[in-house]
């Protein structure tokens, strides 16, 4: 990813996200690795990209023979959204490593 993960910003970029791990469905991934190392500009709400990327893949995925599916790697994470992301974590609901 590059550019800005501000709330203008962040529709297109989930879309773009959303497309490249649809193509990549049929294969077999084990690991989504989301770089914000090329992030020049970032809020809060570039939380919900990190959970639509997390539904994203709870939903479409089918479990492997071994019970898993892919891991969401969290690469150059920004302190602030490291932070929300624990939040989110502590429900459960999120699956995410950093």
């Amino acid at each position: 990813m590059s550019g800005n993960l501000v709330n203008s910003e962040i529709l297109p970029i989930i879309k773009t996200c959303k497309e490249k791990i649809r193509e990549g469905i049929s294969e077999n991934i084990m690991e989504i690795v989301l770089d914000f190392s090329k992030v020049e500009k970032v809020d809060t709400s570039a939380v919900v990209l990190v959970i639509e990327m997390e539904r994203l893949v709870r939903n479409h995925f089918s479990l492997s023979p071994e019970g898993q599916r892919p891991k969401i790697v969290l690469s150059y994470l920004p302190a602030n959204l490291s932070a929300l992301l624990d939040i989110y974590s502590l429900s459960g609901s999120l699956c995410v490593h950093q």
